[in-house]
């Protein structure tokens, strides 16, 4: 079953988590750039790299907003909350 915690404390751990994953990203580009240095190769993989995760993550959204949510508000008319939650 899904614990219930406030909005406010959602808020806190949501935000800290990706201050958490940005910082490892960060990290990440400067290991890289230290291991194979600052040249054309790199600022190509870290083009292809961008454009992936934008792709990605737009279709996830994308996915969300269009279907997902949509779906969820039907049944929670239709069926009921509890058939909401376990969609």
């Amino acid at each position: 079953m899904l614990k219930t915690e406030s909005y406010k404390k959602g808020v806190v751990v949501s935000t800290m988590l990706n201050i958490l994953v940005k910082g490892i990203g960060f990290i990440n580009t400067l290991i890289i750039a230290f291991y194979f240095g600052a040249n054309a190769g790199t600022d190509i993989y870290f083009f292809v790299l961008s454009i992936t995760v934008l792709v990605t993550t737009g279709m996830l959204n994308g996915i969300d907003s269009i279907i997902l949510i949509p779906q969820a508000m039907k049944l929670r008319e239709r069926e009921g909350e509890e058939k909401s939650r376990n969609f």
